[in-house]
């Protein structure tokens, strides 16, 4: 079974963005989980509580790591090999389990009363690791109604926003049990440092600040297969990492950072479609040059 692999993520445009980008700025300081229980079509593994949502025209996903906490980011559903298909960080569980019952209230919230002029409302920040955050939000939809389709929105360290596309208050709701799901299952050990992920990191960087870098570009692919079991269940599958592509137009597995995963059954497959691909190195001044890509892998079951 073929997987697809993925386009550049591209910040949306949404009339959120004026309505709650101010006060997502002036929210950086900093909540029981609803009963509900939506259907995925992404694998979720319990020792792991990865959970795919797809708002929109994106993917919204949220992981576990005993490591460095717990992993939201969002990455298109159509993308390509790059520096940046996705847009993520790691969140501490006590914060998000502090965030919830704020998202809560905003999903259970009465519409506005006359005295109410507010054109949105929305949740505390929650903030990530990286100093950028996430806040959910709802539109005014009349005089005494908000509207019932939330959006999150996303702020890295810069300040920037991403919204998302409008969602259904069922899939808000998914995203709240995931992340109480993940935020379960996660831990912070030693402030989440992670050495593959510092080193991919140093290449970022190194090939962003030089002047006239060509990027990374695939020369061959190999045929991803589903493992069979996910593929008799019906469920698909997404798996994120960020690894280095070497001088020689090779992926260097050693530097493989899997940022997220919806199953662990995915990363084999994975880890061998790397070892098997081929490259043109990205290049400075016609030199070939080590460099950083990110890259979604997308598993369909039918």
């Amino acid at each position: 079974m073929r997987s697809s692999h993925g386009h550049r993520a591209h910040c949306c445009r949404h009339a959120l963005l004026p309505l709650l980008g101010s006060a997502l700025v002036s929210q950086r300081s900093a909540s029981q989980v609803p009963h509900a229980s939506p259907t995925m079509r992404f694998a979720i593994e319990a020792k792991t509580a990865s959970t795919v949502l797809t708002w929109g025209t994106t993917d919204v996903l949220v992981g576990a790591d005993q490591i460095r906490g717990v992993y939201i980011g969002t990455v298109a559903q159509t993308a390509k090999l790059g520096r940046s298909c996705a847009s993520g960080a790691r969140y501490d569980p006590s914060a998000i389990q502090s965030w919830l019952p704020s998202a809560d209230s905003l999903l259970r919230a009465a519409g506005p009363d006359s005295a109410d002029s507010r054109p949105s409302i929305q949740t505390l920040f929650l903030p990530n690791r990286a100093g950028g955050g996430v806040m959910l939000g709802r539109l005014r939809k009349g005089a005494r109604e908000w509207d019932p389709s939330p959006i999150l929105y996303f702020m890295d360290a810069q300040g920037r926003g991403q919204p998302t596309e409008q969602g259904s208050l069922r899939l808000a709701l998914g995203f709240l049990v995931a992340l109480g799901r993940a935020g379960g299952a996660s831990a912070v050990v030693e402030d989440g440092q992670d050495p593959r992920a510092t080193f991919c990191d140093q290449y970022v960087q190194d090939s962003a600040a030089a002047a006239g870098v060509q990027p990374v570009e695939l020369k061959g692919w190999p045929t991803l297969t589903m493992p069979d079991s996910l593929r008799a269940a019906g469920l698909d599958g997404l798996v994120l990492v960020r690894y280095v592509v070497l001088p020689g137009g090779r992926a260097d597995i050693l530097t493989a950072d899997f940022e997220f995963a919806s199953h662990p059954l995915l990363l084999g497959p994975v880890r061998q479609a790397l070892a098997d691909s081929r490259y043109e190195p990205a290049r400075k001044d016609g030199v070939p040059i080590p460099s950083c890509v990110e890259q979604a892998f997308r598993f369909r079951a039918r």
